[in-house]
């Protein structure tokens, strides 16, 4: 049975809280500015100011004029705003990391007197820093859009302790965070669906994100047609992720994945072949729209024989109780996109049991995938897009 969730009372400790992060953000975007402002002046000493910061603003500012304009009307002018907002997340990220340090390393070099004041490092670190700064970050942007544009597969070769009576192995394809909207098209969508197809999949399932608050409306209604085209032995298999409802409309998406020939499991669970239990979980970002909670996962595997193996999808992967765990063979997730760009995979490994990859706990199994997609810029550094193959053999 849900638990029915009590409405909150409103409040005006959000807006605080927000009014807070937006004075932090434009202090932060003011130190980046002014640096960079150093390092153009110094290029060129006739810079306009004025004209310098009201591009710097518009940039800094651009993803929410994007989103503004995306309310009234959706067209070419809001995305152009919105594809300059999420190049500058990336700029604005590493601009702040690398300049950071930077003035540290100046601090301390300057403080100590660790290298002599007449040095040619010295006098480059002391008038150029802003220079090397934005030169470092520029590099790092290069060649993250570069990776971000690279599509891998990343294969597995797992057993799980249980015996069929119809299989000896699966072969599984998995996709989890594609994000589809901005740089991420319906041709891009088209070429996801023939390299999965090259891996010959006896399944395939789809862990959440398929879409995005920045997904267009048009682009949706291709969704179905493209997803047709999926070709494996059981058929595709879907769960929803925190974008679907974030986007809105989650019931446009669910006619439109089962248009596509995709069976959507919300907290359900099906016997494939008489060989396997599929359990697809709704996700955890459905408690706040309905305001009850999902169902519990027990409640679920009660209903399921373990003497056969268990997969669940589940977009993402939270911790499991060790009793669940007992039940379960196999846990498919996403979400974390593994941080997407360095260092932000430090940050999620500490939040997630398992962050990315493999994760075995005695007979339970979890694989997590850094996506297919990205969401924002379309950079990756230290991580990948992905499509997951995992082979699996029923000892």
């Amino acid at each position: 049975m849900k638990s029915k969730k009590l409405k909150g009372s409103f409040s005006i400790i959000p807006i605080i809280i927000l009014i807070l992060i937006m004075l932090l953000y434009v202090s932060l975007s003011f130190y980046i500015g002014k640096e960079n402002f150093i390092t153009f002046s110094s290029l060129n000493p006739n810079i306009n100011v004025t004209l310098y910061w009201i591009l710097f603003w518009i940039v800094a500012f651009s993803y929410i004029i994007g989103l503004l304009l995306s309310t009234f009307f959706k067209g070419k002018i809001s995305n152009v705003f919105l594809n300059i907002g999420f190049f500058w997340i990336g700029l604005f990220y590493y601009f702040l990391l690398v300049t950071f340090i930077l003035d540290i390393i100046k601090l301390f070099i300057f403080n100590f007197n660790l290298i002599s004041k007449n040095s040619a490092f010295y006098n480059m670190i002391n008038h150029y820093n802003s220079l090397i700064s934005l030169i470092i970050v520029c590099f790092i942007i290069i060649y993250g859009a570069y990776v971000g544009t690279k599509r891998v597969v990343t294969t597995y070769k797992i057993t799980i302790d249980k015996k069929t009576s119809e299989l000896s192995n699966l072969n599984i394809a998995m996709v989890s965070d594609i994000h589809l909207g901005t740089g991420f098209g319906k041709r891009s969508l088209e070429k996801m669906v023939i390299n999965i197809n090259l891996i010959k999949p006896d399944i395939i399932f789809i862990c959440g994100d398929l879409i995005d608050e920045n997904t267009p409306e048009t682009l949706k209604k291709e969704i179905s047609g493209v997803l047709k085209n999926l070709d494996s032995k059981y058929g595709t298999f879907a769960v929803l992720g925190n974008h679907e409802y974030g986007a809105g409309n989650v019931e446009d998406t669910i006619k439109n994945l089962s248009l596509g020939n995709v069976t959507l499991l919300k907290d359900e669970f099906l016997k494939i072949d008489n060989g396997f239990y599929l359990i697809g979980r709704d996700d955890f970002s459905s408690e706040k729209k309905s305001l009850e909670a999902r169902n519990d996962i027990s409640s679920i595997l009660n209903n399921c024989d373990t003497n056969l193996p268990i997969i669940v999808l589940d977009h993402q992967p939270v911790r499991i109780d060790d009793k669940e765990k007992e039940k379960i063979d196999l846990q498919l997730s996403g979400h974390t996109h593994h941080g997407q760009f360095f260092p932000n995979n430090l940050i999620t490994k500490i939040i997630f049991d398992n962050s990315y990859g493999y994760l075995r706990d005695k007979n339970y199994q979890l694989i997590v995938s850094s996506g297919y997609g990205t969401w924002g810029p379309l950079i990756r550094v230290a991580t990948k897009c992905e499509i997951v193959n995992i082979k699996v053999n029923f000892n």
